[in-house]
């Protein structure tokens, strides 16, 4: 490093020694929040920072929202918008992805963030259909994700939003909709859809695009999953599906058929009661298929889980069941062996389990596999084991592979 000649007259700082390229090399390990407030120290740091930030993707989020945590560089979660709003004024053009809750804070989001890929509307709740509505298609030409989180929005509100904006992923959580919104939307590029605990969903209105390669039906009406079941091969490239009901109901998945087209299918999780021919059918069909999660397995023998093992046991990274009364250690034991690729393993429920099973799954996987870390979720048990010390089943996620 060269040593700055001395000037009486400056007073040398950090930055009179590094150049540019060194001085984005240290920023990197300074946290985010840090770097935020390191911009107040004085004009020309904020010009550095402001420099180093301009080449950052933003995420600022809130307590409910969900969006993934590897979809951006940074996320920042925001107590207030007048910090957003000063923020956004500075660097708007490198945030990504937000929320706001009314509609001030969609204009702001409208003048402040031309390339948002992502927004969710969360209790966002407009007087009239005028207030906060903004033109998507004109306004935010990079909007990919919008979700609507506990919004008291009409579909017909909705629909004015997403009319003419092709959007590849569209969320509703927690919201009175019926789904008549979709009718008149311009869904060719949409890939992922998503209902959650919206209560008044019509299946007449479920989109059943060619090209939907995602779709999670989440504690909704069982007379929708009933009708889906009936009309799954119209959406032969789905590669993630998610069918689960209200809380207390019982429904069969009983046209598995359609769900056997899915030949791209890697990943499948419900609720759903599910037969010893169904798994068959499903397991041989689905070629694709990485992750299951099986959350009513009262009616399966243990003849399924060999079955499970047997078709897709090679490719399984993560297997979940929950109510299989008839596992015991053995079966729990064989799966691992026969599941070489398995990172996570579920059981959930009562079932004739011992305190020793993780010991001996442990074993296993370090027999079969040592290279791939397993964790073990044990939901709903309460034993106590010398090996580990404590009541272990009462935690999720142990790691069982030793070192």
């Amino acid at each position: 490093m060269l040593e700055a000649e001395p000037n009486t007259n400056t007073e040398f700082t950090i930055l009179d020694y590094l150049n540019r390229d060194s001085w984005r090399a240290v920023l990197r390990y300074v946290p985010m929040q840090d770097l935020l407030r390191s911009e107040n120290v004085s004009r020309r740091w904020q010009r550095v920072v402001l420099q180093y930030l301009e080449e950052i993707r933003f995420s600022f989020w809130g307590r409910e929202d969900n969006s993934p945590s590897n979809t951006f560089n940074w996320k920042l979660r925001i107590s207030a918008y007048q910090s957003f709003t000063r923020w956004t004024g500075k660097l708007g053009s490198r945030v990504v992805a937000t929320y706001c809750k009314n509609g001030e804070h969609l204009n702001i989001i409208k003048t402040n963030c031309p390339n948002l890929e992502a927004l969710t509307l969360i209790n966002f709740e407009p007087k009239s259909k005028d207030q906060g509505l903004i033109q998507f298609n004109k306004d935010l030409k990079s909007l990919k994700r919008l979700c609507f989180h506990t919004c008291t929005i009409s579909d017909e509100l909705i629909k004015q939003y997403i009319a003419h904006k092709p959007l590849e992923e569209l969320q509703f959580s927690y919201c009175e909709v019926t789904g008549e919104c979709l009718d008149s939307a311009n869904l060719s590029n949409i890939k992922s859809l998503t209902f959650k605990a919206c209560h008044k969903l019509l299946a007449s209105h479920i989109l059943t695009s060619v090209n939907l390669t995602k779709l999670e039906l989440l504690t909704v009406p069982r007379e929708i999953l009933t009708e889906i079941q009936l009309v799954l091969d119209k959406m032969p490239k789905l590669e993630w599906l998610e069918m689960h009901i209200y809380q207390g109901n019982h429904c069969h998945l009983e046209h598995y058929n359609p769900l056997c087209s899915l030949t791209q299918l890697k990943h499948l999780s419900t609720d759903l009661s599910v037969s010893d021919d169904a798994v068959e059918a499903i397991t041989r069909c689905c070629k694709e298929l990485r992750t299951l999660e099986l959350c009513n397995c009262e009616l399966l023998s243990l003849q399924s889980l060999r079955t499970i093992c047997r078709n897709a046991g090679e490719r399984l990274t993560e297997f979940a069941v929950y109510h299989y009364h008839q596992l015991l250690d053995d079966n729990v034991v064989d799966c691992v062996r026969r599941c070489p690729k398995l990172t996570l393993l579920c059981i959930g429920g009562m079932c004739g389990i011992t305190p020793t099973l993780p010991e001996h799954v442990s074993d296993a996987k370090q027999d079969v596999s040592p290279e791939h870390v397993l964790h073990l979720d044990l939901t709903d048990f309460d034993l106590y084991d010398d090996f580990f010390g404590d009541s272990w089943a009462v935690y999720d996620y142990l790691i069982l592979v030793k070192p």
